[in-house]
């Protein structure tokens, strides 16, 4: 996934200047930045697209999956298990610990992560961005997603996986390609120590 010439603006605050950023296939790309410097806002935009700079051929290949996305609150994880075809998926999330007729309201934030993971996933979008899907949820439910990355990207080699984040475990727990959100660019940093270092001193 290339991005060339693009430019995004969040009102009148210019938040990236005239990028040109690639992302691979068969990797997780992890993109680092401090709240407030416009990481989240270049997740919706690849699919929003309203910055007017992203290629149709990344829109229509697209999903986004961030600790804001929501699923209908009053459904259960049998509901969802019925809409989806991902018994791949399913296997490797662990889900044995969620009762399958309990309301996703009443799931803790980590259960919902895992819920909203096996649902959009099950669309098979060739690009999936995370935005901070490991914020504010336990240490348990997260290391269970930091498994389930692992070994969802090494079997889906051909997709483009993007985790946007200020969590420095992610990058840690990992391994994949990584990137700084700083000064109206994304930088790409030759490992994690190095980009999180640019990240705390930065």
């Amino acid at each position: 996934m290339e991005l060339t010439n693009y430019t995004l603006k969040l009102k009148k605050k210019l938040l990236l200047n005239d990028l040109t950023i690639r992302f691979d296939t068969g990797v997780i790309s992890h993109i680092l930045g401090k709240n407030g410097v416009g990481k989240s806002v270049f997740g919706k935009d690849l699919i929003l697209n309203f910055s007017r700079k992203v290629p149709q051929s990344i829109l229509n290949e697209i999903v986004l999956i961030s600790s804001s996305t929501n699923l209908p609150l009053d459904l259960n994880l049998d509901d969802i298990l019925k809409l989806v075809d991902s018994k791949a998926l399913e296997q490797v999330l662990n889900l044995g610990n969620i009762d399958p007729k309990m309301k996703i309201k009443y799931l803790s934030d980590g259960q919902k992560q895992k819920i909203k993971l096996l649902y959009f996933l099950s669309f098979d979008q060739s690009i999936i961005v995370l935005d901070e899907i490991t914020n504010a949820i336990d240490k348990q439910s997260t290391l269970e997603i930091y498994k389930f990355l692992r070994e969802f990207i090494i079997k889906n080699p051909s997709k483009v996986l993007i985790n946007i984040t200020h969590n420095l475990s992610d990058l840690s727990n990992l391994a994949g390609n990584y990137f700084v959100f700083d000064e109206q660019t994304i930088k790409q940093m030759p490992s994690a120590e190095i980009a999180i270092k640019h990240y705390v001193e930065g």
